[in-house]
């Protein structure tokens, strides 16, 4: 499979694993993965995981508030314009 050309599904349950392996390594989790978990979810129209990976992402980088904001405004700019 080329970089870049699996679906979102795909995408979210690749990234779901990383996330667990890391965690379970104890290791914390490397900066925009939560985000990128964030924009999958929202491509798909899970709106409340969509939110809930942003938060994370925030939550362990709090230089990252200004991105994510502005993510989640655009994510949800898109669903009312659909």
């Amino acid at each position: 499979m080329k970089p870049g050309s699996a679906d979102p599904a795909t995408q979210i349950e690749k990234l779901n694993t990383d996330i667990q392996k890391t965690e379970a390594m104890g290791k914390r989790v490397a900066p925009g993965i939560y985000a990128h978990l964030g924009f999958l979810y929202a491509i798909e129209g899970k709106d409340s995981q969509s939110k809930a990976a942003f938060r994370q992402e925030e939550a362990l980088y709090p230089e990252s508030t200004v991105l994510i904001e502005g993510m989640l405004n655009r994510a949800m700019k898109n669903k009312e314009n659909q």
